[in-house]
Order: structure tokens, then C-alpha cells, then sequence
């Protein structure tokens, strides 16, 4: 396992909400890239990680450890969540977190090249981001993403009963 250096930055994504980022790198890693050689220098394929409901961007740090020495990982706190603000209104739509998955796609450095990770809600504004941005992704990996049928996104809510629950 690496040892890891971790850079925190803040990105604005919709709704005047501004994103807190973790870029992860070696702590061994050149602080002054002139003096890297060029094999040193090329860039690692980049790894986006994205959170679930509940969590927030650095629960991916373990897995960091094991990827940081081939990939340029990066996580992130989506709106109302770890460091990142909420809308004024406090309101959060499904809307909203894919815009904070583009935002923080869109701020990588390997654009286009990026293998996105996310579990749940964060698989789903992966999702959402990939259709709306297809060239900023190389590949989607995703655990349990929430997405529901075309059957039920059709129906009428109002033909359906309550829930007794």
C-alpha cells in the first residue's frame, strides 16, 4: 500500500453550492513535476469515486490506498453531504447530484478518460451524468445503482395506493 497525500478543493457545481474535492496522490509523489522524468510524468488513468446516501467522499479512502499507485483518484462530498453545502432552500434533487457529478468530472485533469465509480445514489448520478456528458467517461462501475424500471416511471402515482408503511 501507498502512502497517500491528500489535497482538498472546493468546486462550484449548480445552485451556488460549492463541492468539497479530495484529489489523493503519494506522499512520495513530486512536488516539483520539472523534475519528474517523462515515464514519471504520464498521466494515471483517473478514477472518480461516488458516494452513497449516508456517506461521503472520503469513506473511499481504504480503497484509495490500493488504487493510488496506478490510477489519479479523486473523491468528493455531494451537496448536503461531508463538507459540501446545501442549496439555501435546502431542497436536494436527483438533478442536483448528477450536476455535482459533471462538475467534478468536468474539474478532472483526464478528461474524457475517467472511470467513474459509485454505489448507489452516487451510481445513479453517474448515470444520469454519463447520458447527458457520454465523452467525459471512459467506463461506469456501479453498485446498486437506484434506478427504477421504465414501467414505473411511467405510471400514474395517483393509481397507486397508499403505503401502509
Amino acid at each position: 500500500m501507498a502512502i497517500i497525500s491528500l489535497t482538498t478543493e472546493h468546486i462550484a457545481s449548480t445552485d451556488s453550492i460549492e463541492l468539497s474535492v479530495y484529489k489523493y496522490g503519494r506522499a512520495n509523489d513530486f512536488e516539483d513535476k520539472s523534475q519528474a522524468s517523462a515515464s514519471q510524468q504520464r498521466l494515471k488513468p483517473a478514477v472518480m469515486l461516488s458516494h452513497a446516501t449516508g456517506f461521503h467522499g472520503r469513506c473511499f479512502d481504504p480503497v484509495v490506498e490500493f488504487l493510488n499507485t496506478e490510477y489519479e483518484c479523486t473523491s468528493f462530498d455531494f451537496r448536503g453531504y461531508g463538507d459540501s453545502n446545501l442549496p439555501n432552500d435546502w431542497s436536494v434533487t436527483w438533478q442536483g447530484y448528477c450536476d455535482d457529478a459533471l462538475a467534478i468530472a468536468r474539474s478532472m485533469q483526464n478528461k474524457n478518460q475517467i472511470i467513474a465509480v459509485g454505489h448507489s445514489m452516487g451510481a445513479t448520478a453517474l448515470v444520469m451524468a454519463a447520458l447527458i456528458e457520454p465523452e467525459l467517461f471512459k467506463a461506469l462501475i456501479i453498485y446498486e445503482p437506484i434506478i427504477f424500471p421504465e414501467s414505473m416511471r411511467n405510471a400514474q402515482t395517483a393509481s397507486h395506493q397508499p403505503s401502509p408503511l
